[in-house]
This record gives C-alpha cells, structure tokens and sequence, in this order.
C-alpha cells in the first residue's frame, strides 16, 4: 500500500464550483493562468452557496459533531456516521454533513431537532454507497426521507433518532465493508519546482483567494522531490524541512505530522501541498503547507 493517508486523485470526477471565481481572477496571459483554464473548464451546475443568516455558527456546530464523533469513532469498524442534537439549526446541517464526508470518507447524516422532538436531516454520501437505497432499509425509523444516491433529506422523531443510528450503520457495514474508504486527495495539478518558485504563480495562487467553503484553496502536486538534510520538529507536533529538485531548493512544512515523521522515505517523495509565503523577522519566502506525502512515482 502506498504511504499517505488519502488517495490521490488527479482527475476531476466532480466539477468544482470554484472555477468561476478563478476563471473571472486568471485574466493574465499567464503560464499558471493558461494551465489552469485549460485543465478545469467551469460547470455552472456545481455552484454551491453556503447558507448565511441562519443565527446558527456552522463552524461551532462541525466543532461539535466531530467532538461527539471522536468520542466512539474507529475507522476500522465505523462505516457510515449519524450525529444530531436538538437546537442545531437545519439551514446548516447539509453543510455540516458535506464536511464530515469530506473529513471520514463515510455516508453522513446530520440532524437537528426542534423542541417537540421533530428532527430535520440532511444526508451525504460517497462514491458507491447508495444513500437512498440505504434510507430505504432504514425506512421503519423514519416518518419520511427522500433524495437520490448521494443526497438525501429525512424526518425523524427524537425517540426513534438512537435504533436509526445503529439501523444505519449496519447499512453502511454491509456496504461498505472491505473497501478503501480513505479519503481521496483531489489535487488541482502536478507542478514542477521551477513553477513553485516562479513568483508569478504565487501571485496567481493569492489573487485566486480568499479561500473558504464555496473557494477551496487549490491543491499542488510535486513529484519526485527529495528531503534536503534532516527533517526538524517544531514545538513536538509539527514537521518542517528542505525539499528540492536539482539546485531549486524551498521550504515545506507539515502541521501535525509528528506522528508521520516515520513514513517519509529515504528517496524521493511525492508532496500534496498548499502554497503560502512565510514572513518571519521581517524575511519572506515561500512554503510548501504539506497536506500528504507519499514515496515518489
């Protein structure tokens, strides 16, 4: 098995929504903005807007589902998540449950329940689980749901929110069970060294911010880089190190990694990463934010 904690994927199986802005910011006759409009041609139909006025944080309300979630979660024996509370807003919950796909790589399902006990659900799925169908088996516990394979919404009483929740993960295991459920890395393309330092494309890269829900930061893949020296640790959960082809040298930093600092090979490496400019003591230079690595193809 390869080394990383995702899979990667350099194909786009869904369209972003984030094109359009980057579409309206990489004006200039540029070889990152060319590169880019050529590879991810914008779909309109894959826009999403966050919901706002909702008097609910939804950044608090994700805070507290993986807290709940952290609470009981085994990767090796969860196969599909169900959280809800009463009081959390259901404006927010389909965001919240998009998320938590993103974060476990598992069919999620968030609700929020009024004070008589009504709950509101909003549903998502991954790449061949059937929701709906899954919805279906679950029936029995549900006062309606409706959707398709990767979407859903449902209804449910508060009383029969616990049985639904244990329905539902037996759903998942039977069908998900031996399957590679880590996450897949979406990388926005495979760049060179040489690119990295150009200081056009961090300027590109800047100008495509900010960067939120509704415009992911975009994802860089280096192949084939090596570790220049000895990685150092910072403040004991943090990696930092020297990475480079031939004479371009730049630095990379993975935040939280301590626990990977094992994996990295002896050879080359392959690095998924976001690109930032690092000012410290009054000194600027570029930084590879590692997201992943893995030995080099």
């Amino acid at each position: 098995m390869p080394l990383g904690t995702n899979r990667w994927n350099r194909g786009q199986k869904q369209p972003r929504a984030r094109n359009l802005r980057r579409l309206l910011i990489l004006c200039e006759d540029t070889k990152s903005s060319r590169l880019y409009l050529q590879q991810f041609p914008f779909d309109p139909n894959q826009v999403q807007i966050e919901c706002v006025g909702t008097g609910m944080n939804t950044d608090s309300l994700m805070e507290e589902a993986i807290r709940r979630i952290e609470a009981y979660y085994d990767p090796a024996s969860h196969f599909g998540i169900v959280v809800g509370e009463i009081g959390w807003h259901v404006g927010v919950v389909g965001i919240v449950a998009s998320r938590l796909v993103s974060k476990y790589g598992r069919p999620a399902v968030v609700v929020g329940f009024d004070e008589n006990g009504m709950g509101r659900g909003s549903c998502r799925s991954i790449e061949g689980f059937d929701l709906l169908g899954g919805l279906d088996v679950c029936s029995e516990y549900l006062s309606r749901h409706g959707g398709h394979e990767m979407a859903a919404g449902l209804e449910i009483k508060h009383e029969a929110f616990e049985p639904f929740q244990k329905a539902f993960y037996t759903v998942c295991e039977k069908g998900l069970k031996g399957r590679d459920l880590r996450r897949t890395l979406e990388l926005d393309s495979w760049v060179s060294m040489a690119e990295v330092l150009d200081p056009g494309f961090l300027d590109v890269t800047t100008r495509m911010g900010p960067y939120g829900e509704s415009n992911v930061e975009p994802v860089w893949g280096l192949k084939s880089v090596q570790v220049i020296g000895s990685p150092r640790l910072l403040k004991e959960s943090h990696v930092k190190m020297r990475v480079g082809v031939g004479g371009d040298v730049c630095d990379a930093i993975g935040f939280k990694m301590a626990d990977r600092l094992s994996e990295l090979p002896d050879g080359p490496v392959d690095l998924a990463f976001n690109l930032r400019a690092n000012t410290y003591m009054n000194r600027t230079t570029l930084q590879l934010n590692l997201i992943d690595f893995r030995s080099g193809t």
